[in-house]
């Protein structure tokens, strides 16, 4: 499943470029952890071996937290996981529920 699929090895935003490694279950459980945004490394862990729709989910999440350390964003006090993890599962649904949405962005000009 993994392997047919073309994830990217890259995420761009603003002038910052986040690698994105997709990991085994080994190394997944030794972080015990699906997915993960190391700040210091500016890298996206991700479990390979999930849905594609969680690996999406996943890497929406943890790009919302690269954008939260990048930008500076003091989102800790009002609980950061909670409010990634509700814009990641917010998105997918808007996403979802809006097929065409995704076609209309991929127009806008870079």
């Amino acid at each position: 499943m993994y392997k047919q699929l073309m994830f990217p090895e890259w995420v761009y935003y603003r002038k910052w470029k986040i690698k994105i490694e997709y990991i085994g279950k080994k190394k997944a459980n030794k972080l015990n952890c699906l997915a993960m945004y190391l700040p210091d490394k500016n890298k996206i862990l991700i479990l390979k071996y999930q849905s594609y729709e969680n690996i999406i989910n996943s890497l929406l999440h943890e790009c919302l937290h690269a954008i939260c350390n990048l930008d500076n964003l003091e989102v800790a006090k009002y609980g950061e996981e909670k409010i990634v993890s509700n814009f990641s599962d917010a998105i997918i649904r808007l996403i979802k529920q809006n097929p065409l949405l995704p076609r209309l962005l991929k127009k806008i000009k870079r």
